[in-house]
């Protein structure tokens, strides 16, 4: 009975997923916008964030556009890998920035690992990744960094789910 229901709430959950994402739609570069039904305007769906991974520490920034609220939403972001080509083994770590009537700063750590790759992860709930963060009504400019450590050269395509939640109120900004 409990598999049942546990096989149920999952598949609820992958439904609900798929819809929101659908509806919501995925930062991405470049910049070319249209208006959803979520009150968020992105870049179109079509394009992807193409990163070239040196070997050793690296890191680069991605200017995304304009990120368009216009009421107050609870959102996640989530880096979605497409595709990585190369045979290093490597880590990615990045922080998706919100620059407008307040500034936003969201630390995604390890969010994607090839191989015995180290990543160090602080074991908390970030808010805006692991949980959603509540975003006031306004247009903010959106990057997105990226750090890796790798131990050879490789190409990961990726795209920024900008993921709307409900549910249990978000963690509260820190002034």
């Amino acid at each position: 009975m409990t598999g049942k229901i546990i096989g149920a709430v999952l598949a609820a959950a992958a439904i609900l997923i798929a819809f929101t994402l659908h509806e919501v739609g995925i930062l991405k570069l470049p910049l070319p916008t249209q208006a959803n039904q979520a009150n968020t305007t992105t870049p179109s769906d079509d394009q992807e964030i193409v990163l070239k991974i040196s070997k050793g520490r690296g890191n680069t920034t991605f200017q995304l556009g304009t990120l368009i609220f216009d009421k107050p939403m609870k959102v996640r972001f989530k880096p979605v890998i497409v595709k990585a080509d190369g045979k290093a083994v490597f880590s990615l770590s990045g922080i998706v920035e919100l620059q407008g009537p307040r500034h936003y700063s969201i630390p995604m750590p390890c969010f994607y690992q090839v191989g015995d790759a180290q990543c160090v992860r602080v074991m908390m709930i970030i808010p805006g990744y692991d949980g959603p963060i509540l975003i006031q009504p306004g247009d903010y400019q959106a990057k997105l960094s990226i750090g890796w450590e790798s131990t050879g050269e490789a190409t990961v395509t990726l795209k920024l789910v900008v993921v709307p939640e409900e549910g249990p109120e978000p963690v509260p900004e820190t002034p």
